[in-house]
Parts: structure tokens; sequence; C-alpha cells
């Protein structure tokens, strides 16, 4: 709940100092962009929303309630950033070159797969307990992470790029927030910069750091 409590925070301070912005989440898919675009104008009643919600995410709404009371209460536009989970999961089990054309439509334009060992050792270290028990599983695994990683990347930039002018408040997972995660592929798709805010993994879990950026 700290975290969320600290998102928040940061996006209060944003809204409060008029800075324009938006905030993009992993939480949902891009292609429910519609019911983010009618909850924060106001035409999506509560009810219909945490439906919504709930077909893209599976935690409780609870935990992300008040981000998305406020973004509505303040007409802030959310950017749904995600894939189909079925698109990640079947590269995680198949690989990337086994994708069928209609599965490659559901991903951004020109998304490409190399994984090499600086992104091998990043994933491990990312997403320790996640591991498998054989290299060509951990591969698609790696495979998965890059394409949701560069999804996400340009499903935001394409949305920065139409919307100029503004910031953008990033929630993801602490695997996709990482320098090598998320903020690398937007950086080597445009030139915006980036601060990453990362929880610290330390026994204090309510400790906030932030990731000095090298871009």
């Amino acid at each position: 709940p700290q975290h969320h409590a600290k998102e928040l925070e940061i996006i209060r301070a944003l809204h409060e100092s008029d800075t324009p912005f938006v905030i993009g989440m992993e939480m949902f898919r891009s292609e429910s962009q519609k019911d983010l675009d009618s909850w924060t104008s106001g035409g999506m009643p509560l009810h219909q929303f945490v439906h919504s919600y709930y077909r893209n995410w599976n935690l409780r709404w609870t935990v992300y309630a008040d981000i998305f009371l406020y973004a509505r209460e303040h007409g802030i536009p959310i950017v749904g950033l995600n894939i189909p989970e079925e698109i990640s999961g079947a590269i995680a089990r198949r690989g990337f070159s086994s994708l069928s054309d209609d599965e490659r439509k559901r991903i951004p334009a020109g998304i490409s797969c190399t994984i090499d060992k600086n992104y091998r050792e990043f994933i491990r270290k990312a997403h320790a307990g996640h591991g498998k028990n054989d290299e060509r599983s951990f591969l698609h695994f790696c495979e998965a992470q890059m394409v949701w990683d560069k999804s996400m990347a340009a499903n935001l930039v394409s949305f920065m790029k139409a919307n100029p002018g503004k910031k953008a408040v990033v929630l993801a997972g602490v695997g996709h927030a990482w320098k090598r995660g998320i903020p690398e592929q937007v950086s080597q798709m445009s030139e915006y910069r980036i601060r990453v805010v990362l929880p610290l993994m330390s026994d204090d879990l309510k400790s906030i750091t932030v990731e000095d950026a090298d871009y």
C-alpha cells in the first residue's frame, strides 16, 4: 500500500504544480483505451469501470482505486500500455518466432526481439523467482519480457508523440520499471528523458529510491 501511496503522491504533486501530464499503466491493455478515455472524461460509471479493470488486471481494485479516482476527478488522461496476456504467454511458451501473423497484429508494429547476454542477466536479476529449468525455456521467458517491455514503450511513445508537451508518470512492476526494461526501450525509440523511482528491495519495504538515469 505504501508504494501506491507514493505513486499517488507523485501524481498529485505534478497536478498541483500545473504540469501537463498523463498516467501510463501496465495495468490496462492498449486495446482497452476507450474504457480509460470514457472513465477519465466522466462518461463511464464506477461499477462498469471496475468490471473493465478486472478484465485487464488481477489485483484487487482497492490497490489502485485512489489513483483512478484522482485521475477522473481532475481529468488526467490514463494510457493503457499493456499487451494481451495470451500474447506474452505464447512467447514465453513457444518463443517470439512462433507468433502467427494474427498474433503479431496484437502488438505494436515493428517490434523485434534479440536477446543478448546482458539482457539475460538483467532478466535473471529482475525476475528472480520466475526462473525456468532449462535454457530454452529461459530464452523464451526473456523474449516474452523484452516484447512486453518494447510494446509498452512503443505504446507510450506513440501516445506522447501524438500529444506533445506532456510528461508521463508510468506505473509498472519493478521488473519492467528498471532501466533495462521499459526505460531503455523508450530511450531507443525517442529522446524523452527518464527518471525511475523504485521501492528499495530490502527488508525495509517502506523505502523508496530513485534510480539515477544515464539518459
